[in-house]
């Protein structure tokens, strides 16, 4: 499956390629031998014939934040009824579905060290602002680590079919957000993220439960284009070296690529943290 913006950005970069027919993988340095040929769907291959001459719907839209992510814990705040601490974690800008698990691990870390300031002698309590995919991810993983845990969603409306989430597309990739860590720094910091994210979705598909999370493992393609999100930001380990080879399409018999990536449908994801058996299904 391939996004709009890839397949956008293909067919303006195509123009002036040529078709190679090695297998080309990133983590060789792009110099890796190889027979090319065919690349092979693992579904279905799907009919574009139904898109010609549809209306363009803009969903999904989301904020974007200079600087990347904010994922913080701010000093204590002390107020009439005792100590409160307050805890940063958006501006995850078209990337919010991939980077879910990974950033609510890093707060659910920042919340062990504002329980370990607290003292064990004070009842707490969370709170968490907005249930799109970061809030409901940060639910879950704070309900995992702490089954007793009082926590409370806080959201202008709790129809989750009203948030930006529950429209996006859940393809597995740093989308846009790679751009503010182009340092070693940065790089390092987003792959942390990455990492966290996908050995959390392996453990629930070791679980057996990638289907009641909405997680499917899937062959992505593109044209030929050199995409910084996967090639530039993403270990190896994370999301694997394409493949490059022509693109199964019989309209669109191009040099292509091929990732192996996760997609995940947050119309299953999103309702996980507010259902009766969302407990044992996060455990």
């Amino acid at each position: 499956m391939a996004t709009r913006r890839q397949w956008l950005k293909g067919a303006v970069a195509n123009g002036g390629l040529m078709f190679s027919p090695a297998i080309i993988r990133r983590c060789d340095a792009l110099a890796a031998p190889g027979d090319g040929g065919p690349l092979s769907p693992d579904r279905p291959i799907p009919d574009f014939a139904g898109l010609a001459g549809t209306a363009i719907h803009r969903v999904g839209v989301r904020p974007y934040r200079e600087g990347g992510i904010r994922l913080e814990l701010m000093p204590v705040i002390q107020t009439s009824k005792g100590a409160k601490f307050l805890i940063h974690n958006y501006g995850h800008s078209g990337a919010g579905i991939t980077l879910s698990f990974g950033c609510a691990a890093q707060a659910a870390s920042l919340v062990q060290s504002a329980l370990g300031q607290m003292g064990k002698t004070v009842r707490a309590s969370v709170a968490v602002l907005g249930c799109g995919v970061i809030g409901l991810t940060t639910v879950s993983e704070l309900r995992r680590k702490w089954p007793q845990l009082p926590i409370t969603v806080y959201a202008k409306s709790l129809d989750l079919t009203t948030t930006t989430s529950y429209k996006a597309g859940g393809q597995f990739e740093p989308s846009q957000i790679w751009s503010e860590y182009d340092s070693d720094a940065g790089k390092k910091i987003l792959a942390g993220y990455l990492r966290q994210s996908a050995a959390r979705i392996r453990t629930i598909q070791a679980m057996g439960q990638a289907q009641n999370y909405g997680i499917a493992l899937r062959k992505n393609y593109t044209l030929d284009f050199h995409d910084e999100a996967f090639n530039d930001f993403t270990p190896c380990d994370v999301v694997p070296a394409y493949k490059k080879g022509t693109l199964p399409f019989k309209e669109l018999r191009k040099a292509g690529r091929e990732y192996t990536t996760w997609l995940i449908n947050p119309q299953i994801l999103l309702p996980l943290p507010f259902s009766p058996r969302s407990h044992r299904h996060v455990i």
